[in-house]
């Protein structure tokens, strides 16, 4: 699992100062571990399933059926217009 960051800017030298992919966060966690128990802050913390890209996927589905919905129940002519790529 990937790491999101959380350092708002601080930085362990050789350690990118962003969010972290699994292998990065295998990588370099002895650095993260030293660093947090060093300093007492974190700087990388774990990405939640509903924050990674499968559950942004899962919100926007939810949010167009959503849309969907709406429209199908709104009278003829209240509903909102059609986006491009919507018919």
């Amino acid at each position: 699992m990937g790491l999101r960051y959380l350092g708002h800017g601080e930085f362990i030298p050789g350690v990118p100062a962003r969010d972290l992919t699994a292998e990065e966060a295998a990588r370099h966690a002895g650095v993260l571990a030293e660093h947090a128990r060093n300093t007492g802050r974190v700087l990388y913390g774990p990405i939640l399933a509903h924050e990674d890209g499968a559950g942004e996927l899962a919100r926007q589905k939810v949010t167009q059926r959503a849309g969907r919905a709406e429209k199908a129940a709104a009278p003829e002519g209240e509903g909102t217009p059609a986006e491009a790529g919507d018919e």
